[in-house]
């Protein structure tokens, strides 16, 4: 799921704010959630939570110091997340083979997503970068990742 594909589904532009989103998720939710709303199947709710955690995560990242004056900066940033997450979750998975924690996963998701939001950064923020062709592949390898864990 893109960023654009998450504005699109609540409406929303690129510059959004917070308050924005929790007016369009309220009423998206009152709407689509499966007790209250026009919907008895949680599909459709399941979408709007995933669309809204994507829009948290897209405005945190607009919201923190990672300021990238160039596409390789924000390039550079989302690949050392990515590549430090997955070598720690493998680091962890060696040394605790027959104890694998839950919250390795969820750190492992967590950090991933974080990467995954700053290459779709880059793909709004520079869409003629050189960059951009392996930020949309590490974008592909990380919905396998959070897909199949």
């Amino acid at each position: 799921m893109s960023i654009q594909t998450s504005l699109d589904f609540f409406d929303l532009e690129i510059d959004f704010t917070l308050s924005q989103l929790k007016e369009k998720y309220f009423n998206l939710a009152k709407k689509f959630h499966p007790d209250t709303g026009e919907y008895s199947s949680d599909d459709v709710f399941i979408e709007v939570l995933k669309h809204k955690v994507i829009l948290e995560n897209f405005l945190y990242s607009k919201n923190t110091n990672i300021v990238a004056e160039s596409d390789y900066k924000l390039y550079k940033i989302a690949k050392q997340i990515e590549n430090e997450a997955i070598r720690l979750y493998f680091g962890e998975r060696k040394n605790n083979f027959n104890n694998s924690s839950p919250d390795i996963e969820i750190k492992l998701k967590n950090q991933l997503f974080e990467a995954k939001i700053l290459y779709e950064k880059l793909k709004l923020d520079f869409p003629k970068s050189i960059w951009l062709l392996d930020s949309e592949d590490s974008i592909d390898s990380i919905d396998n990742w959070l897909g199949k864990n």
